[in-house]
């Protein structure tokens, strides 16, 4: 992947991430009052799982920022060329 490439992959991550941390308060909030065992039941497993969705995302995100960017080809070249020239 060009580095462009790995930027996008890493901010739509990251992005990922916070948008399940934004889950979790949700979620949390709702268990405030918790009446219901059915409902708390099924929100710590909600809660569980985007847990473990955020996990990923920051192990891909640690994953892609050891990789060796490729060099970005602009498809233009100094010497398109390469043969000799008589003078």
């Amino acid at each position: 992947m060009t580095q462009k490439q790995l930027d996008n992959k890493i901010y739509e991550l990251k992005s990922f991430a916070a948008d399940k941390f934004k889950d979790i308060q949700m979620q949390a909030a709702s268990l405030k009052n918790p009446e219901d065992q059915m409902k708390v039941n099924q929100t710590m497993t909600k809660i569980t799982d985007d847990i473990a969705d955020i996990r990923k995302a920051f192990g891909d995100i640690k994953t892609l920022e050891s990789e060796v960017p490729e060099d970005e080809d602009d498809g233009l070249s100094v010497f398109p060329f390469s043969g000799t020239i008589a003078l």
